[in-house]
């Protein structure tokens, strides 16, 4: 890990934008670049679309060498609206899960507990997609055979090997390697984005006890159409979802329907809103 940095935007091709993911407050998102930077940014028109920025757009190099495999952020730890420790994991080469634990997460400081971070788990290369629940620290893999595993990480405020059931998974569902890209909201919601564009919703109510009990008998809703034009796709909770579209323009969503997959309750009619152009970087907005 670095100095925090502030950088401005420079020229690049979009392959520099490796990872997106969200975190905590919402709002808050991470950019990991091929560089191994990790880079924070705080939307504060989170709630309604507004493009309304922490830094003036401009993003925070809060972390370097996180070169992994796949990357997400757990559900973090609150102690006030401002006052968050957010744990961040990473899959590394050996399929190493890898635990650190950013400190001030609302304001994008170099500040972690932990530095070097920890290693929580291993053999998880065999994931196709790895996510978490934005509130609760349960985190779902899609296994290679189409399985969704899911885990409870009871260590994710001090980064110690303290799992659910010792650590052994829960198999939760199947088919889920059909979709190119699958992200998880809050209490259970979970999105799903195939091949052709379609955005399928799902609600696992078993989420915080590993069983196998679903909305809708399991049968996915379909609540959208045209999600493969984006490069990056993630949630952030309270049905919002952020989309990096290939010319680095980055679209805001709130599905009101989240709670209940209704697919018409959509803000601005399901056309989302522009809230910056993410630079080829991933450094700076606008």
């Amino acid at each position: 890990l670095n100095k925090t940095q502030k950088l401005s935007a420079l020229p690049r091709l979009m392959n520099m934008i490796k990872y997106l993911f969200s975190g905590r407050p919402k709002g808050v998102l991470y950019v990991v670049d091929s560089e191994g930077n990790l880079i924070w940014y705080r939307h504060r028109g989170w709630q309604d679309g507004n493009a309304n920025w922490d830094n003036g757009g401009q993003g925070k190099i809060v972390g370097n060498g996180f070169f992994f495999e796949k990357m997400f952020a757990g559900a973090g730890n609150q102690f006030s609206a401002e006052s968050i420790l957010l744990p961040i994991y990473g899959i590394n080469s050996n399929g190493d899960l890898m635990w650190y634990y950013h400190a001030d997460s609302s304001n994008g400081s170099f500040k972690w507990e932990h530095g070097e971070g920890a290693k929580v788990g291993w053999v998880w290369s065999p994931f196709v997609n790895v996510f978490s629940s934005t509130n609760k620290n349960v985190i779902y893999g899609v296994h290679q055979n189409g399985q969704l595993w899911w885990y409870m990480h009871y260590g994710h405020c001090d980064g110690s090997f303290n799992w659910s059931n010792g650590g052994n998974h829960a198999v939760v569902g199947s088919g889920w390697n059909r979709y190119s890209n699958v992200i998880a909201g809050d209490w259970g919601i979970i999105y799903g984005i195939d091949p052709n564009g379609d955005l399928m919703w799902y609600k696992h109510h078993g989420y915080d006890a590993g069983i196998l009990n679903w909305a809708n008998g399991g049968v996915g809703v379909k609540v959208g159409t045209g999600w493969n034009m984006f490069t990056h796709v993630v949630s952030a909770g309270d049905g919002i979802i952020y989309g990096i579209k290939p010319n680095g323009d980055l679209m805001w969503y709130k599905h009101f329907g989240a709670d209940n997959g209704i697919a018409a309750a959509w803000s601005n009619g399901g056309s989302g809103f522009k809230v910056g152009n993410l630079h080829t970087d991933g450094k700076e907005i606008w």
